[in-house]
């Protein structure tokens, strides 16, 4: 994982322990994500990250859009709910007697509870949406549509179809046979939402010397979506 990778490697921070469970009789109430002592702060941090990507309901572009706007492509997470979760339980599980009593066998007297909650923001192509109050104003974004709606995409666009694990990081140096042009799209698109309900991302790719690097990304949705997922 690459938050373990940075703790570990990096000479302002002691990784003390990672995904250290909590448990009670047998039944795990939790776990801490990442124990460190940053040396910079001369303290110890607990630290609960996630990685989400969530797709904005329509709304009021001139307000911030409230947290319940914004679902995950799957309709089972929800940024609310998540925040919530983050901040009101996996963050404060050293003050739980069984969370204290781990911290305590770790000789850690003080521990600093954080949260780093990274991602992409995916507003609806065809209708206003403000970002969610409190987000970074540098945040990662991108644009989600319904498959009826593909007309909205560029036409002379070239594109591809990114599966989960690239879903992490832009798509650099795409090989000539992955490319699809808007035809090859939705001939593409229709196959797969024949037998599949998860939505779809996509890179709109733009040449740049001799290779194809990725210059936005787009959710491709069901057109009942959410609702089929209610």
């Amino acid at each position: 994982m690459l938050w373990h990778y940075f703790l570990e490697e990096h000479s302002s921070f002691e990784l003390i322990s990672h995904n250290l469970p909590v448990r009670n009789n047998g039944q795990t109430l939790g776990e801490f994500d990442f124990i460190y002592y940053c040396r910079q702060r001369q303290r110890y941090i607990h630290l609960e990250t996630a990685v989400k990507f969530y797709l904005g309901r329509q709304g009021n572009r001139q307000t911030p859009s409230s947290w319940s706007q914004w679902i995950g492509p799957g309709c089972k997470d929800r940024l609310d709910i998540k925040l919530e979760q983050m901040l009101d339980k996996q963050s404060q599980l050293s003050l739980t007697p069984e969370g204290a009593e781990l911290i305590g066998a770790l000789n850690i007297t003080d521990l600093h509870p954080e949260i780093c909650l990274k991602g992409y923001f995916f507003y609806p192509l065809d209708a206003n949406c403000a970002a969610p109050g409190q987000s970074s104003t540098t945040h990662l974004s991108g644009y989600w549509l319904k498959r009826s709606q593909l007309e909205l995409l560029p036409p002379m666009g070239l594109w591809k179809i990114l599966d989960k694990p690239s879903w992490l990081s832009p798509t650099h140096h795409v090989e000539e046979r992955e490319i699809l042009d808007h035809a090859a799209l939705e001939k593409n698109l229709a196959a797969y939402f024949a037998v599949n309900q998860f939505p779809l991302m996509l890179a709109l790719l733009s040449p740049e010397q001799q290779c194809f690097n990725e210059q936005a990304r787009y959710f491709v949705t069901q057109d009942n979506w959410p609702d089929l997922h209610s």
